[in-house]
């Protein structure tokens, strides 16, 4: 499940890349400044990975277009429900707050694979999904 989903987030970049401009050539800092990874799994071909899916490539394909670079999310699919949180730090441009975001779902879906809940906080972007509601903003940027 986890290859699958670097696989389809990574033909989610380049159409991102190729049609954003960026004023300069600033990237996102990506040190890795806190993570956490649930301690229960799902099944692999669970449809709870659905919902974790559909939540980050939600959240990393909207949080860049949202007034201060933060929005949360929920998934659609009664029974399996998953929600879901990302910010940016508002000194990056969209498209490097795009590249925070997709860099942190990926760290995270290779370190925390098939996890029911994960947070991964890099230097520029906070990236997290729960089994409950995310209420409250972890990080101030």
């Amino acid at each position: 499940m986890a290859s699958r989903l670097v696989l389809v987030m990574a033909a989610i970049i380049v159409p991102f890349s190729i049609c954003q401009g960026v004023v300069g050539d600033f990237r996102p800092r990506l040190s890795l400044i806190e993570h956490y990874c649930n301690n229960k799994a799902y099944a692999t071909g669970d449809l709870f990975g659905t919902s974790v899916f559909y939540v980050l490539s939600d959240l990393a394909n909207k949080t860049p277009d949202k007034k201060g670079y933060e929005y949360r999310n929920k998934s659609p699919y009664p029974g399996y429900i998953v929600y879901g949180f990302g910010s940016c730090s508002k000194d990056l441009t969209a498209k490097a707050c795009y590249e925070c975001l997709v860099s942190a779902l990926i760290t995270m879906l290779n370190a925390c694979p098939r996890k029911t809940g994960v947070h991964h906080k890099f230097q520029d972007c906070d990236l997290r999904y729960e089994t409950y509601e995310i209420v409250r903003r972890a990080y101030i940027f």
